[in-house]
């Protein structure tokens, strides 16, 4: 039972941004941006057939390492950057761009969403696991 609530809770959370994303910020017209690139609009100049080769190569290195792994925490993780980077694709595929709202303008950040945010804490915590499971064998 234990091992599913470690699956779940990253799954569950990946979810809620999703919802919140798409029902609260998206809906009410508070996007102050649209941008068609990928996280923090990085690669905005880049063509569409780029973009989605790097997006299925992602897709790919992810559902390799979700099969690999057999921690449930790790599977929990890989699912929800899986579901979130989905989310992201789709909006930037079938809409003017991807909705940025979250604005940190005291440090000069570029503008971004709760998706963004979701992707990059996945991510840096993939790449952390990773390091420490290098570094220990």
């Amino acid at each position: 039972m234990k091992k599913r609530i470690k699956y779940y809770i990253p799954v569950l959370t990946s979810s809620l941004f999703i919802v919140v994303h798409y029902f609260v910020f998206r809906n009410r017209g508070v996007c102050q941006i649209y941008n068609s690139g990928f996280a923090f609009g990085v690669g905005e100049s880049l063509s569409s057939g780029f973009k989605a080769v790097v997006f299925l190569l992602s897709l790919i290195y992810l559902c390799i390492l979700l099969f690999k792994s057999r921690d449930s925490w790790i599977k929990g993780i890989t699912v929800s950057v899986i579901l979130l980077s989905v989310s992201n694709f789709m909006e930037r595929t079938f809409t003017l761009g991807i909705c940025d709202y979250i604005n940190i303008s005291m440090l000069n950040f570029p503008l971004f969403n709760l998706l963004d945010l979701g992707i990059v804490i996945g991510i840096v915590y993939l790449l952390v696991y990773m390091l420490k499971d290098l570094l220990s064998n």
